[in-house]
């Protein structure tokens, strides 16, 4: 189950003919549209309540699995990224996607264990897997799921993204 959405406890849906509502299931984690906004703005809403909603839900995930583990990084950042996962700076700053929130919870404990481990290792050794197997030892596997995971993410959120990469990039 991700971690938004029906099948995460929340919803997504039409609540009458002037209203859009979306959950994740929380207190506080609700959005509602209502008419007279242009797709643009609804798009915009939509993106900063997931953005907001990823930092709710994997900030406290991440500080409990580095306690967990003894490892100390510097700060998280969420990020509206396009081709990655994840990252961790030689300065110990973790930079978490957003659309991790359309994963299983398995899946994105591994990435996280997977760049806490970058703060002992900057590369993907022999070690540096060792470590990963040693938070999660089914990587291998949610490694996979991760790799095809830009198909759980909505379509219209990753159309979103390319459309704003290319027009910064014309700019």
């Amino acid at each position: 189950m991700p971690l938004v959405g029906a099948a995460g406890g929340g919803e997504f849906g039409v609540r009458g003919a002037d209203c859009v509502r979306a959950s994740d299931g929380s207190r506080g984690g609700i959005l509602e549209l209502h008419s007279g906004a242009n797709p643009e703005s609804v798009r915009d809403a939509l993106l900063d309540w997931l953005a907001e909603r990823a930092t709710a839900m994997l900030e406290p995930r991440l500080s409990e699995l580095a306690a967990d583990l003894g490892v100390k990084y510097r700060h998280v950042h969420i990020r509206r990224q396009r081709t990655r996962w994840g990252s961790c700076s030689v300065r110990g700053a973790i930079s978490l996607n957003f659309c991790l929130l359309f994963h299983r919870p398995a899946v994105v404990k591994y990435l996280l264990a997977h760049e806490l481990a970058h703060l002992t290792h900057m590369n993907h050794t022999p070690r540096f897997w060792a470590l990963v197997a040693d938070y999660e030892p089914d990587w291998r596997a949610l490694d996979r799921e991760l790799l095809h995971g830009w198909q759980q993410v909505p379509a219209w959120i990753m159309l979103t993204l390319r459309n704003r990469a290319q027009a910064r990039s014309a700019a």
